[in-house]
């Protein structure tokens, strides 16, 4: 009887340590439409796709076309996401509020400051 006790106690000691660890992916990984109506029309819709390799965060953006451009120093915390793309020669500097599984910031480029929405997509 203290066998099938002992058994029991680790059993149940290893059920609770598992749940303990288990690790809940970050809510920016994935696929995000992203609009940015006063962008020139090329860049005006993409795609952002993060991917979390060994705890790092990665990201590119795929314009129409499948264009691809790679992200510098994407990074993600307490909601906001911040991260720089070189695009035509120019490094424009991306920033933005992560709010209900849509993202609302803004790019300053050699133009200006433009505004641009992203939605998560499934």
């Amino acid at each position: 009887m203290k066998k099938v006790l002992f058994v029991m106690i680790v059993i149940a000691a290893f059920a609770v340590n598992t749940k303990s660890f288990a690790v809940t992916p970050s809510p920016i990984i994935g696929s995000w439409k992203v609009e940015a109506p006063d962008a020139p029309y090329e860049y005006s819709k993409s795609t952002l796709v993060v991917t979390e390799t060994k705890k790092v965060l990665t990201a590119k953006l795929v314009f129409e076309g499948n264009n691809e451009i790679p992200v510098n120093s994407f990074s993600f915390t307490k909601d906001i996401v911040k991260f720089s793309v070189n695009i035509d020669g120019n490094d424009i500097q991306v920033t933005g509020k992560l709010e209900n599984s849509k993202i609302a910031g803004s790019a300053n480029t050699p133009d200006g400051e433009m505004k641009f929405t992203a939605v998560k997509g499934k």
